[in-house]
């Protein structure tokens, strides 16, 4: 089946560090200044290479120290200083589920924002369900840069 792809967000990645991380109330960082350190790499199918072409987009190489494929495993793990990580979407608290506290870095230059799509059967109009969960959908991201 082809599909129709209808982006609905275009999220910059942003650092996670545990909050005792020197660099976790500097305000911006950069990939270069933390490529040396542990990395917890979110080890889900796309964002596996996502997060690799940003490192090589740079020359840089991460030095994996932990992998998990769940977004909170990541978190948990960043919460008790294994490293730190890379993520695009963030959650609505700035601690793990164990409640030890996240720093989230915005990083500095130009950085590859990735992409959140919804797709649907192509050549066919869209249906009224799907619809109403593009109007839903529309209203939770910030509209994509054009």
């Amino acid at each position: 089946t082809q599909l129709t792809w209808t982006p609905l967000a275009s999220p910059l990645p942003y650092a996670v560090l545990p909050a005792r991380h020197p660099m976790a109330d500097g305000g911006e960082t950069t990939l270069a200044a933390l490529a040396g350190e542990p990395y917890v790499l979110f080890d889900a199918a796309d964002s596996r290479e996502y997060f690799y072409r940003i490192f090589a987009a740079q020359g840089l190489s991460p030095k994996v120290a932990f992998r998990a494929r769940s977004l909170e495993s990541v978190r948990s793990a960043v919460g008790q200083g294994l490293g730190y990580s890379l993520l695009t979407m963030r959650p609505p608290a700035d601690e793990s589920y164990e409640g030890h506290p996240l720093r989230c870095v915005p990083l500095e230059g130009e950085i590859e924002a990735s992409e959140v799509v919804i797709a649907r059967p192509a050549g066919r109009p869209p249906s009224r369900l799907f619809q109403e969960f593009m109007d839903f959908a529309g209203g939770a991201f910030p509209a994509p840069p054009a």
